[in-house]
């Protein structure tokens, strides 16, 4: 809890690339899950699944551009 309420209180918070990598992973998993299940019967993908699966993208574009920029 309290690594969360830093970040509310800061908005930034340093991770390792590792530990984000892997936590950009999981979560892409999980929303892969719903927007699957979604387009398999045939339903839209949900709206929430659409708007958390743009913020991993950034989170994964960020990740990306730093590793490149400590390279």
């Amino acid at each position: 809890m309290e690594i969360i309420n830093n970040v509310r209180e800061n908005r930034q918070v340093t991770v390792p690339a590792e530990l984000l990598a892997s936590l950009i992973q999981t979560a892409e998993q999980a929303l892969w899950k719903r927007e699957w299940a979604a387009r398999d019967n045939g339903l839209a993908v949900p709206e929430c699944v659409t708007r958390r699966q743009a913020v991993v993208n950034q989170a994964r574009a960020l990740l990306k551009n730093n590793t490149h920029e400590n390279n």
